[in-house]
């Protein structure tokens, strides 16, 4: 089964098993509104109140887990819908040779977030080493970048996320940059992949 409907599968059980508990807590709170629960002679106000309050974290518990779930469906669609004319407008690619992605904490950057940037040797041109104000690094393609001196300015929003890939992979070449793909794979994740290691077809 495609991981995508898998995450989706269980996203949807979230929201359901939420939105169980949101009804029945909040369903406590009108029958101790109505005084159906317990009486004042069997406890004391303070019980109420304790109960009360109880059911209404429970409540929020269960709705924090249907925002949670509609946000995982959100995520794991992302993508998954485009209209086919659009997705088939890109090129198309299978995977050569296998990449391991090298960057588990990769760059995510915003337009006009501030970095240090630093020149290293690289086999790929028109790349960047670049740190953000967390102090993660990792390589920035120049032309997303206004550089000054040791610092830089991004001009676009980028996420520097590597695919790891093995042959065979089919890939939607989304972008090319300095070398890599920006590519998207058959479960819907975006990624950089080396062009090297990828043949059109």
């Amino acid at each position: 089964m495609d991981r995508r409907l898998i995450r989706i599968f269980f996203a949807s059980i979230i929201i359901i098993s939420g939105a169980v508990v949101t009804v029945i807590a909040g369903f406590n709170i009108y029958r101790l509104a109505l005084g159906r629960i317990i009486s004042y002679e069997d406890h004391s106000l303070m019980y109420h109140i304790g109960y009360l309050m109880g059911s209404t974290i429970i409540m929020f518990i269960g709705l924090g887990f249907i925002l949670i779930g509609n946000r995982l469906i959100r995520k794991s669609r992302q993508g998954a819908f485009q209209s086919k004319e659009a997705l088939d407008s890109y090129k198309k690619a299978r995977v050569a040779k296998p990449y391991e992605s090298a960057y588990p904490d990769p760059l995510k950057l915003k337009k006009g977030e501030k970095l240090t940037a630093e020149k290293k040797e690289s086999e790929w041109r028109g790349w960047l080493w670049c740190t953000d104000s967390k102090g993660i690094s990792g390589w920035v393609p120049e032309v997303y970048l206004r550089v000054d001196g040791d610092t830089a300015v991004m001009l676009n929003d980028y996420d520097a996320t590597e695919l790891t890939v093995r042959p065979g992979d089919r890939l939607t070449i989304l972008k090319e940059e300095g070398g890599w793909y920006l590519c998207l794979d058959a479960d819907g994740r975006r990624g950089w992949v080396p062009m090297e290691n990828v043949e059109l077809i």
